[in-house]
């Protein structure tokens, strides 16, 4: 089975059985644990330490040991390539191994990975995944920094902010793990290419490209509140946009900033720039002399250095920046946050909140947006539908964060819909596009061109079917021409020579593994795609197809 980046894996459900009691009296509903054997023979010897860091007995649970897998795949691709023909090989770099460039990304340091999810009793999904790795994070996993430390939301935010988005920049890992190995299998005039690029002078920094790499090791913040009553009148904005503030903080730069501060503040303490500068006990503030505008657009620039503790902020008002450096009115201590942030980890690498006057505000702009469009009235009434069909999903606080350990990753999350098996799926995500590389010959152009026209369509017909069911109480019409008929889908998604099998019969409380639209076996590889109610897609084979198939669906 081959399975869509936009695809995330069935979890298993393990439902409770209720015990009530037989007495005259009082009679009461009790839980029994459900009866799940314990597989002792050949066992994960990972999956408990995955499985601490997950829950049981929510709404999914899924678990996968990866001992092997990746290596294994890594020779089978290699195979490949030995095997592929000589005139097929022109563009495949001679040194190129996939065993090698595996263990440089750190793809055979993921053991085993695991995720869960719960419906709390606030309307989120709580959903946790863990990825394994027991010998260190390695190669791309060290994309997200290092060990977990203090969110900078946390200490940083000032109250009210409607949009938190913390993440960092750590490429030394990258660097010196990754990068030298990768350079070895590339050709030979390629490789000096990039080394001269690497070795080039950055002017302001006084440093090359390949020293700035070996470096980086910041983490960002982005804190912005909007104000919906206000209405900006931005020079390019179709429409008006709301008014904002903004404050930026930048950890672990100072070896960046220290010489560029030496380079440019003869400049800055010019009378003539309309700045106010004070260097003092290790602190650098310039801030404007007077608003850029008039309100909304009253914005006064403040930026701020402080070299002892390696931290840069910028805010768009000094208000702001002095919210975040007094601590008083933190958004830590928001009740909507708070409830968002139920159950996340206090440290982590990268986190992201947003509230509900934000999600609101977005949605606005998405409508004020649509309805100035180009786009055909059929089209624009199906966007419309699909934001209603999300809007209660909109309503509270979400927050989400990823966090690291000695021996591997957690993410939690808060959010409106379950995120499913997310780490299992990036692995196959990122599985797939390498493969893709390695043996891109097998694969004619025609093919691919076919497949990105089916994967279009189906996406057109499903969006159309749930705007139809939003507005029939979740049932979808009879034939997949009444979607034309409501002005839902244009007549060129039914006329394009795919031949879609659809079934009738299901609604838009079906099991979410059902199929509900399904088309012709391509002519070269066979295989069906097929798209289930829950708005995942994936390609079968004509087995996996009969087998799962329902009657309805013709």
């Amino acid at each position: 089975m081959k399975i869509t980046p936009l695809l995330s894996l069935a979890a298993v459900c393990l439902l409770a059985q209720c015990n009530k009691s037989a007495s005259p009296v009082t009679v009461m509903a009790e839980p029994l644990m459900p009866s799940v054997p314990v597989i002792t023979a050949n066992a994960s010897p990972h999956f408990m330490k995955v499985a601490s860091q997950l829950e049981l007995g929510g709404s999914a649970f899924n678990y996968a040991d990866q001992e092997g897998f990746m290596a294994a795949v890594a020779v089978m691709l290699d195979d490949a390539l030995q095997n592929m023909p000589a005139e097929q090989r022109q563009d495949v770099p001679p040194g190129l191994s996939f065993v090698k460039l595996f263990d440089a990304f750190g793809l055979n340091s993921v053991k085993a990975m695991g995720s869960s999810s719960r419906l709390t009793d606030s309307g989120l999904y709580h959903s946790r995944s863990y990825a394994y790795m027991p010998g260190g994070r390695k190669g791309l996993s060290t994309l997200n920094g290092a060990e977990a430390q203090g969110f900078l939301t946390h200490e940083m935010a000032p109250k009210g902010t409607d949009l938190a988005l913390e993440f960092p920049i750590y490429l030394k890992a990258i660097a010196t793990d990754s990068l030298a190995s990768f350079m070895g299998m590339a050709p030979a005039e390629a490789r000096a290419e990039t080394e001269a690029k690497l070795a080039e002078p950055i002017p302001p920094l006084g440093i090359t490209v390949r020293e700035l790499i070996e470096k980086l090791d910041a983490r960002l913040g982005l804190f912005i509140r909007v104000d919906p009553e206000q209405q900006m009148a931005v020079p390019g904005a179709e429409f008006p946009l709301p008014g904002v503030e903004a404050l930026i903080v930048a950890e672990h730069l100072g070896w960046l900033l220290e010489p560029l501060k030496t380079q440019f503040m003869p400049m800055l303490l010019s009378p003539a720039l309309p700045v106010e500068v004070e260097d003092k006990d290790g602190i650098l503030t310039i801030t404007f002399k007077m608003p850029m505008g008039p309100a909304p657009m009253d914005f006064q620039p403040v930026l701020r250095f402080d070299s002892k503790a390696d931290r840069l902020m910028v805010a768009t008002r000094p208000a702001f920046m002095s919210a975040a450096l007094e601590g008083k009115e933190l958004l830590a201590a928001d009740a909507e946050f708070q409830k968002a942030w139920t159950g996340l980890p206090d440290e982590g690498n990268s986190a992201l909140y947003v509230s509900p006057v934000f999600l609101k505000t977005l949605r606005g702009m998405m409508r004020q947006s649509l309805a100035l469009s180009d786009e055909p009235q059929a089209s624009k009434e199906m966007m419309e539908k699909a934001l209603d069909f999300l809007t209660p999903y909109l309503a509270q606080g979400q927050a989400a964060c990823t966090a690291n350990s000695a021996d591997g990753t957690l993410g939690v999350a808060n959010l409106a819909f379950p995120l499913g098996n997310s780490s299992t799926l990036a692995t196959l995500t990122t599985l797939s596009i390498v493969s893709s590389l390695a043996v891109p010959a097998f694969n004619g152009m025609q093919t691919k061109a076919n497949e990105a026209k089916t994967g279009s369509e189906h996406l057109q017909i499903f969006t159309a079917l749930m705007a139809y069911a939003a507005d029939n109480n979740g049932q979808f019409p009879a034939t997949l021409e009444e979607l034309k008929t409501e002005g839902l889908l244009d007549s060129s998604s039914l006329t394009s020579g795919t031949v879609w099998l659809y079934n009738p019969t299901l609604h838009g409380s079906s099991p979410s593994k059902a199929i509900l639209l399904a088309s012709e076996p391509d002519p070269d590889t066979g295989y069906r795609t097929v798209l289930r109610v829950s708005g995942i897609t994936e390609t079968l084979t004509e087995s996996e197809f009969e087998e799962q198939r329902d009657e309805n669906l013709r």
